[in-house]
C-alpha cells in the first residue's frame, strides 16, 4: 500500500485532510495481524499485505489446481513455461532477481502486475520454488505489503486502535467524536470553565479544541494557527 504522501492531494481542506489520513491508518491497521485474525486457509505469506493483494492470490490459487502437473515445465533456474489452459502455446514465467521484478506472459500479469494462476501452479509443483524465491524487492515493495511506519508507530495506540475494529468510514461529527482521547476532553472542560458563553460560542470553541487535539495526534501542520 502506497505511502500517504503519495495519496493525499497537496491541496484540501483540513477535515478532508484529516479524514484521509485517519482513512489510510485504519484500512493499513486493519489488515495487520496485530489487529486481525486471519483465517486458517489463508497462507501464511499472505498475512500482513493489502486486501486486493490477498483476494487476488487467493482466487489465483483456485485456478491453479485446474493446471495438470504435466503443464508445468521448468526451463532453467528461476525460469518455467506453463501451457495455457484456453489457446495453443505457452507461457514464459520468470521469478526475477534482485536486479529484475519476475513476470509472465499472461494478460492476468499485463493488467494487474500481480501473482497470477502460473505462478501458484509452479508453487503447487515445485517445492523448492515458492513465494519466498521471488524477487525480495518486488514481494516486500509497496504494492505487495502494508505501510509498517504506520503500524509500528505510538500514534496508533493512542488514537487510532480505537477505529480499527469499526468497518464503516467516519462521515459525521458524532463519528470523529468516538476517537477523542481524555486529554481533549479535559482540554474542552477547562475551555469551557475558563469562559462561560453562549452555546454557540461554546460549540465552536469544542470543535476547535476537538480539531488541534487530532491534529497534534496525527503529527500534522495545524493550519489555523
Amino acid at each position: 500500500m502506497l505511502h500517504h504522501e503519495t495519496t493525499v492531494p497537496r491541496h484540501t481542506s483540513d477535515l478532508s485532510l484529516l479524514l484521509s489520513t485517519l482513512r489510510y491508518i485504519e484500512k493499513n491497521a486493519c489488515r495487520h495481524s496485530l489487529y486481525k485474525k486471519y483465517n486458517n486457509d489463508v497462507p501464511r505469506y499472505l498475512w500482513n499485505r493489502p486486501k486486493q493483494v490477498v483476494t487476488h492470490c487467493r482466487a489465483s490459487i483456485t485456478k491453479a489446481e485446474d493446471i495438470p502437473r504435466e503443464d508445468v515445465t521448468m526451463a532453467s533456474k528461476g525460469k518455467f513455461f506453463i501451457k495455457s489452459q484456453t489457446e495453443k502455446g505457452h507461457y514464459k514465467l520468470t521469478f526475477g532477481d534482485n536486479q529484475e521484478p519476475p513476470a509472465c506472459q499472461c494478460l492476468s500479469w499485463q493488467r494487474t502486475r500481480l501473482p497470477c494462476k502460473h505462478f501458484f501452479a509452479v508453487f503447487r509443483y515445485y517445492p523448492n520454488w515458492q513465494w519466498d524465491q521471488l524477487s525480495p524487492s518486488y514481494i516486500n515493495g509497496p504494492r505487495l505489503t502494508l505501510d509498517e511506519v504506520i503500524i509500528t508507530t505510538p500514534m496508533l495506540d493512542n488514537a487510532t486502535a480505537q477505529v480499527i475494529p469499526s468497518s464503516k468510514e467516519m462521515t459525521s461529527e458524532e463519528e470523529l467524536h468516538t476517537v477523542d482521547s481524555e486529554r481533549e476532553k479535559d482540554t474542552i472542560k477547562s475551555a469551557e470553565k475558563q469562559s462561560p458563553e453562549k452555546p454557540a460560542q461554546a460549540e465552536k470553541k469544542r470543535r476547535k479544541c476537538r480539531y488541534a487535539s487530532r491534529v497534534e495526534k496525527c503529527h500534522l501542520p495545524n493550519p489555523r494557527k
